[in-house]
């Protein structure tokens, strides 16, 4: 278990490591960096959440697989088209992390009542 929570740590440090960059070509794309900020971050602390025992682990794949369509149907060309492929490989990251997160076994942490 401890060996888990060590790979998924590494995993997020790189994750966080490579930032999207602050302004995109298209417009489109540079609106769905802000969404995609708050969805990395509810995703992040879902699995922090699990990892530390505070909740059961909350699958964020199908939002994941959401925003992804929503990138992949853009049609892109030149430079934009390979900003495009840049957020998808990003997406695809953090959706690599949360699988993995999935397959792992933390035990929930109990709080005693107090009296």
């Amino acid at each position: 278990m401890a060996g888990e929570k060590e790979i998924i740590f590494a995993k997020l440090r790189e994750y966080h490591s490579h930032e999207l960059p602050m302004d995109f070509a298209d417009k489109k794309l540079d609106g769905l960096r802000s969404e995609f900020e708050i969805l990395s971050d509810l995703v992040v602390s879902r699995m922090l959440s699990f990892v530390a025992g505070k909740n059961v682990f909350v699958d964020s794949t199908h939002e994941l697989v959401a925003f992804y369509e929503k990138i992949k149907s853009l049609a892109l060309t030149g430079k934009k088209a390979d900003e495009k492929d840049v957020f998808l490989s990003r997406v695809d990251e953090l959706s690599a992390i949360a699988s993995f997160t999935k397959t792992c076994s933390f035990r929930m942490k109990v709080k005693a009542a107090a009296h």
